[in-house]
């Protein structure tokens, strides 16, 4: 297939053969344009210099290269008359116009008008490593012992345009870095750096944050200005670290394998604390950027994954999770959870290649 061009589509068929196996037969059919002229048309979209970007504005949610169409696909929030003549005046026909409401970030924010009462909460073990705190509680996503895994559910207090707020995430796996440092990783909009992190849930009737300890500190971060959505806890005040397994369900843990290239019409698995895993995903759209809602900001995000479902994926408080391909007993790491659609039928994703490149590590394996 090396000598195809990247815009060219391949329909394969099984056909009979004389044998009890099949013989595999690929049609190609050459595109109109190459990915090259396609790429370029969509980073040309939001130059200040276009024509249609000034006069999409705020309108525009989501663009990306789609060699399906040999297009660039692009979602406005209404598309409208003028729109369309703007987009074909200055792209022709490489621009495809849809409509898409705009996405917005899955932390959740709950704002507070006094300091909330703490819980310590001291947990078993889990998967027979030996718990921190002796106890005859079972470690769970939500109150886990430590070394803490992925999947887990953090918890922390941040000051948020003037306002004091309780912010709820997911943490997604331990990551092996280049530097060597210990470290969890979230999404990028959770925190800034230098947030300290606990790791449990806030009773919202109670007021109250339960927690079991210290999950760690945001040391690094990448959000917004074109860039992915992610960012890494180190383990300060956790003196137990991080545990290379992944919450698949309130209990359940499952290893860690290799990273899985996300790729435009695979399964995925989404698996935030608060909505938890949900496997009926298929990924629609790669390497996507979008003008995400991020609690009444509107953030540029690039190298994101879009994966959709007839059942919902995501929800406010499962930002950070895992993406993953689930193969059995293991999990492939795919990606971060971002953002998503109100209904949660549409899951933003950092995909996890760009992912490892911009933070220096990768998704530790659990063998």
């Amino acid at each position: 297939m090396a000598g195809l061009t990247s815009a060219a589509r391949a329909q394969i068929s099984a056909a009979p053969a004389a044998s009890r196996d099949h013989a595999w037969k690929v049609v190609t059919e050459t595109a109109r344009y190459n990915l090259k002229t396609i790429n370029s048309v969509r980073d040309q979209l939001t130059a200040a210099s276009s024509d249609f970007a000034a006069r999409a504005g705020n309108n525009l949610t989501v663009w990306y290269s789609d060699p399906l169409t040999d297009s660039v696909r692009v979602g406005v929030s209404k598309v409208t008359p003028e729109l369309r003549r703007a987009a074909e005046a200055e792209f022709g026909d490489k621009v495809t116009l849809f409509q898409e409401a705009r996405h917005h970030s899955m932390d959740k924010l709950t704002r507070i008008n006094r300091a909330p009462s703490f819980q310590r909460v001291a947990t078993g073990s889990k998967n027979g490593q030996a718990a921190a705190r002796s106890t005859a509680a079972t470690a769970t996503r939500l109150l886990d012992s430590a070394p803490y895994a992925g999947g887990d559910r953090i918890v922390s207090q941040q000051v948020i345009n003037g306002g004091n707020y309780i912010v709820q995430c997911t943490v997604n796996f331990d990551f092996t870095m280049n530097s060597g440092s210990p470290s969890m990783g979230t999404a990028g909009h959770c925190g800034a750096t230098g947030i300290s992190w606990q790791q449990g849930y806030y009773d919202g009737s109670a007021k109250t944050i339960h927690y079991t300890g210290t999950m760690g500190k945001t040391y690094t971060r990448q959000w917004g200005n074109n860039r992915t959505d992610a960012e890494l806890l180190n383990d300060t005040g956790n003196s137990h670290g991080f545990w290379t397994q992944v919450y698949i369900d309130n209990t359940t843990l499952s290893d860690v394998g290799s990273v899985d290239p996300a790729s435009v019409g695979e399964r995925s698995c989404s698996d935030g604390s608060f909505t938890g895993q949900n496997c009926s995903g298929t990924i629609s759209a790669a390497d996507v950027c979008e003008n995400i809602n991020d609690d009444g900001t509107i953030f540029k995000v690039c190298n994101l994954d879009i994966a959709k479902s007839g059942t919902r994926l995501v929800q406010s408080g499962d930002s950070g999770g895992p993406v993953y391909l689930a193969n059995g007993h293991t999990v492939h790491p795919q990606g971060v959870i971002s953002a998503g659609s109100t209904n949660g039928l549409e899951l933003d994703f950092s995909d996890m290649g760009f992912v490892d490149i911009t933070m220096g590590g990768y998704p530790e394996p659990t063998h």
